[in-house]
């Protein structure tokens, strides 16, 4: 089992970065500190974060966003981009 399917990993306590008011999704307006919160708050995969924040449901469908978000995601989750869907599965 991969260490990111467990969902009582400890990812740490949530520390705003420098660059956390940086708009990620531009048509919901979500910032990639919003992000970050809601995977320290346990939004390990692309549809709960999805479902949680609305990123990527605005009227590009995530087109714009998508790749940035999983980048997030992985950055925060120590998981490599290409791994990705297979560590949160």
């Amino acid at each position: 089992m991969s260490k990111v399917q467990d969902r009582s990993m400890d990812l740490g306590a949530f520390v705003p970065g420098p660059d956390d008011d940086l708009i990620v999704c531009r048509c919901e307006e979500i910032t990639k500190g919003e992000i970050r919160r809601a995977i320290h708050e346990g939004m390990f995969t692309m549809t709960e974060i999805r479902r949680y924040l609305r990123a990527g449901m605005g009227l590009c469908q995530g087109n714009t966003c998508s790749r940035i978000v999983k980048g997030i995601l992985a950055a925060e989750l120590k998981c490599k981009l290409g791994e990705l869907d297979d560590c949160t599965a």
